[in-house]
């Protein structure tokens, strides 16, 4: 008899079913959830393919990673999280894990491109929120042109820096097996690139630390570090003796493994020759077997002096030399130039005190030479800074001209020229040819006149040798007074006195120390400023006055500043100006405007964005205003009126609000306040109208009198004080307010719990 469709499926899931039931066999293949099979062993689900197609193994649940992944195996142990690979064969061949990549799709593959991924291997790390932190990664790309059975590849490994989640290239082997450590175009075989490249090979103290050189198979050299002997070395052609040394005290040796001093050369048989050999016809040979150690001359073979000395290429002479003796140095040469010629002259000698001697043997100064020393022109008598930089010279130029000249770079500072006349920073003598001191510098210029303490020092102008016109004009210091003077036809016009006052035509100070600056004239001192342009524009500056502060960097800002600027263009008949005062706020850098006169007499707040206030005018206020609030405007008689006071003092708003801060965060220990229903039912409400003494308004006015407040509630009364010294007493109309909303939360529950009482009884 034939089965239905679901009798096949019955039996079909039932043969799959090992054991247990068929929606959750012990062991068998059942449905876990919606469009999910899964393979179960010992009642626990081991494999799960999830409606993505993802296959799940020790889990049912898909792990989400930065890129999505169709395999994933879960488990809680070495045993249950691993996958291993094992492979049976008479081969040498071992298990392995492929990865292939193709352009195109899977019918229809195509090449690929040089970049292009051909696989890689990611690490990730749960960072307690998911699996989307990036840990480390190897990556194998295209590195080169592919084709036909052409791949050119290279290995790149990448980790995540602390407090990253994005890989960072750190090695790569590029496809001709070049690698690259903090560099992806390594140009060697072992090519480090980093801001500080460092190699470290460790060993035990029992072995040596290597890097040998080979030609094929065979050792040509090693640089290396012996722990026995505590240095690093350098040998080659297979030789066991170390042919170089670096000891741990920085000291080298040269076929000595033991290096007594910085550089210690020991040969066999005695010998520690160095020479030095060019392809020109004269070489150079140190002779007697000595070695040259820092700034002395070690004679191994218990000779009193040493010798260097060239030689000819023919080696039948020694045409000049350097002879060290005790404490001294000789500079020799041949007499003549003849081959075979020996040296037989002392030409220069350095003595046991340092002193330098040319053409004697007896030097009595520095140096000290036997005969004319020429200087040939456009050369130079330098001295120096004892650091081997030049700090000053004195050479002759062309056209007869001596130039003194100092600093590294040689920069002149005067000359003479061919006529006498001194030149100071400049080369060419003044406009005119009578110029006999002339003195010029791209920044400052200046001449130092010294004097007694009690003396003065003076520049004088003068026309005549005698007479009135002798001294005519001055700048004249005074030591003893502390003073500079400025004359004009024989009197001071200007002086500067002791505490750095200036005055004009004034003898001595008039006032006090801190006015810097006192004019003194017939008639009243003044200080005026001129703008002298023949067209002034809106905005042009009239005249400025600035204050300006030293802070800790050393440079002078400006702070403060008064200035007059044009509030419209200027003609014969009309010269508008406003004046503009500004300031420096706290943590500002910068002077901001901050208030002004304008043209018409009103006094504004004065910002960039046009907010601020305005001191009543009748132009804007009308002649009932005192004082106004204006926002938002270029021009403050453009603004919005945000707050006026009247003349007769009422306060006005825009929209009527009054606020005061209350925000929680500003309060503490806060509590219900208490009753204050007595207060007020004490308080008395009183008509009344101000003293007409007082001239604050004849209007009738509502209000409560203080002295009675103050019986009540002392904490509303605030202690005034007018400035003919009378004291007065008013009232925290805003704390009043405060205690008639309490007042009035009081009263609502009581009408709330009467209504109720009425309620009840109406029910009744």
């Amino acid at each position: 008899m034939s089965q239905t469709r679901a009798q096949l499926i019955s039996d079909l899931v039932q043969a799959l079913n090992f054991a247990g039931t068929s929606d959750a066999p012990a062991t068998g293949l059942f449905c876990g959830a919606a469009d999910e099979v899964a393979l179960a062993t010992n009642s626990t689900a081991r494999l799960t393919v999830d409606g993505s197609g993802r296959v799940l193994i020790g889990t049912s649940t898909a792990q989400t990673f930065p890129t999505e992944s169709a395999f994933q195996l879960a488990g809680n142990s070495f045993a249950t999280s691993s996958i291993r690979q094992t492979r049976f064969e008479s081969g040498s061949s071992g298990p392995s894990i492929i990865f292939a990549h193709a352009r195109g799709t899977e019918a229809s593959p195509t090449i690929l491109s040089n970049g292009d991924e051909l696989g890689k291997i990611r690490f990730y790390a749960h960072d307690g929120t998911d699996f989307a932190s990036n840990g480390a990664e190897i990556r194998a790309d295209v590195d080169g042109t592919p084709g036909e059975n052409d791949t050119p590849a290279r290995l790149v490994f990448s980790t995540t820096a602390d407090g990253a989640n994005t890989f960072t290239e750190r090695m790569r082997i590029d496809s001709s097996g070049d690698v690259g450590v903090g560099t992806s175009s390594p140009t060697s075989r072992l090519h480090v690139d980093d801001a500080v490249s460092t190699i470290t090979l460790e060993s035990d103290a029992s072995n040596d630390v290597q890097v040998r050189f080979q030609q094929g198979s065979t050792f040509v050299g090693a640089v290396g570090y012996d722990h026995s002997e505590g240095c690093v070395y350098l040998n080659r052609f297979g030789n066991a003796t170390q042919g170089l040394v670096v000891d741990n005290s920085g000291n080298v040796g040269i076929g000595t493994t033991s290096p007594a001093q910085l550089l210690h050369i020991e040969g066999s048989n005695g010998g520690a020759n160095i020479r030095v050999q060019s392809r020109a016809f004269f070489g150079g040979q140190f002779s007697n077997h000595f070695a040259v150690i820092g700034s002395a001359v070690r004679v191994d073979t218990g000779e009193t002096t040493g010798m260097v000395s060239t030689e000819t290429s023919s080696g039948n002479g020694r045409p000049s030399a350097i002879r060290f003796g005790a404490g001294e140095i000789e500079f020799h040469s041949a007499a003549s130039s003849t081959a075979g010629a020996a040296f037989d002259s002392e030409r220069v000698r350095i003595d046991s005190s340092g002193r330098v001697g040319i053409a004697t043997t007896s030097p009595n100064f520095t140096l000290d030479a036997n005969g004319e020393v020429g200087i040939t022109e456009g050369q130079r008598l330098s001295w120096h800074d004892g650091s081997g930089g030049r700090s000053a010279s004195i050479f002759g130029g062309s056209g007869d001209v001596l130039v003194f000249a100092n600093t590294s770079s040689n920069t002149e500072r005067m000359r003479i020229d061919s006529s006498g006349r001194v030149l100071i920073g400049t080369t060419t003598e003044g406009s005119g040819n009578a110029d006999n001191l002339t003195i010029a510098d791209s920044g400052h210029s200046g001449i130092t006149i010294r004097s007694g303490t009690s003396s003065n020092g003076s520049i004088y102008f003068s026309d005549a040798t005698s007479g009135g016109g002798e001294y005519d004009g001055y700048v004249e210091y005074e030591h003893d007074n502390q003073r500079l003077n400025l004359g004009t036809a024989g009197n001071t016009r200007l002086r500067i006195d002791s505490s750095g006052q200036l005055l004009i035509n004034a003898g001595s100070a008039f006032g006090p120390d801190n006015e810097l600056l006192q004019i003194s004239r017939s008639g009243g001192g003044a200080l005026a400023f001129a703008r002298d342009d023949t067209s002034i524009g809106t905005g042009n500056v009239m005249g400025l006055i600035s204050w300006y502060g030293n802070d800790s960097d050393g440079t002078f800002d400006q702070i403060g500043s008064i200035r007059l600027i044009a509030s419209a263009n200027h003609s014969n008949t009309s010269k508008p100006t406003t004046l503009i005062f500004a300031t420096t706020q706290v943590d500002g850098t910068s002077t901001t405007d901050r208030f002004r006169i304008d043209n018409i007499g009103r006094i504004d707040h004065f910002s960039s964005d046009g907010n601020g206030y305005d001191l009543h005018h009748a132009e804007t206020g009308g002649s009932d205003v005192a004082f106004q609030l204006k926002n938002g405007a270029t021009g403050l008689e453009d603004g919005t009126n945000v707050m006026q006071i009247l003349a007769d003092g009422d306060v006005e708003n825009a929209n009527n609000r009054y606020t005061q801060i209350s925000d929680i965060k500003f309060k503490e220990n806060i509590v219900d306040a208490s009753s204050q229903w007595e207060d007020l039912k004490a308080i008395r409400v009183v008509n009344f109208n101000f003293k007409a003494e007082k001239n604050w308004g004849t209007h009738r006015q509502i209000g409560v009198i203080a002295q009675e407040i103050e019986t009540v509630s002392p904490g509303l009364i605030c202690q005034r004080r007018e400035e003919n010294g009378e004291e007065y007493k008013s009232v925290a109309y805003s704390v009043l307010h405060m205690k008639a909303v309490k007042a009035l939360q009081e009263a609502m529950d009581r009408i709330e719990t009467l209504e109720a009482k009425v309620a009840a009884l109406e029910a009744q």
